[in-house]
C-alpha cells in the first residue's frame, strides 16, 4: 500500500486527514495532457512541533496533553493496522488551536504488508 493509501484508513482528530485523493487526474501543460496522482492534505497552520521544542521547555500540563494526543493517535493507528515508522517532531504538525497532528505517512507499513515480509 502506498503512504496515501495507509492513511486513508486514518480518521482521527491527531492524524492529519486527506480531504482527496485521485489516482488518475489529468495535469495539462500546453497542449500536452498527463495522468497524476494527488493528494489534497488538511492544512495544519501551527507548523511543526520541532519550531516550538526549539523554544524551550513547555510546563508539565502541556507535555501531558500533547503526550495523551500522541498515544491516542497512535493507538488509532495501530488499531487500523498501521505502523508510521517515522514518528519525529519535524512529522508532528500542530494545527490552529496548537493541538498535535501526525502527519507524513511516506515510511508507514500496513499490518498486511508486514506479513508479506515475513512470509519472504
Amino acid at each position: 500500500m502506498t503512504e496515501t493509501e495507509n492513511q486513508i484508513l486514518l480518521d482521527h482528530q491527531h492524524i492529519i486527514k486527506i480531504i482527496h485523493y485521485n489516482k488518475e487526474g489529468k495535469l495539462t501543460e500546453g497542449s500536452t495532457t498527463s495522468l497524476c496522482i494527488y493528494a489534497v492534505y488538511e492544512v495544519a497552520l501551527g507548523g511543526e512541533l520541532y519550531g516550538f521544542v526549539s523554544l524551550g521547555p513547555f510546563p508539565e500540563k502541556v507535555v501531558r496533553m500533547y503526550f495523551k494526543q500522541m498515544m491516542s493517535a497512535i493507538d488509532h493507528m495501530h488499531s487500523k493496522g498501521v505502523y508510521h515508522r517515522d514518528l519525529k517532531l519535524e512529522n508532528i504538525l500542530l494545527n490552529e488551536e496548537l493541538s498535535l497532528k501526525i502527519a507524513d505517512f511516506g515510511l508507514s507499513i500496513n499490518q498486511s504488508e508486514l506479513k508479506d515480509q515475513k512470509t519472504h
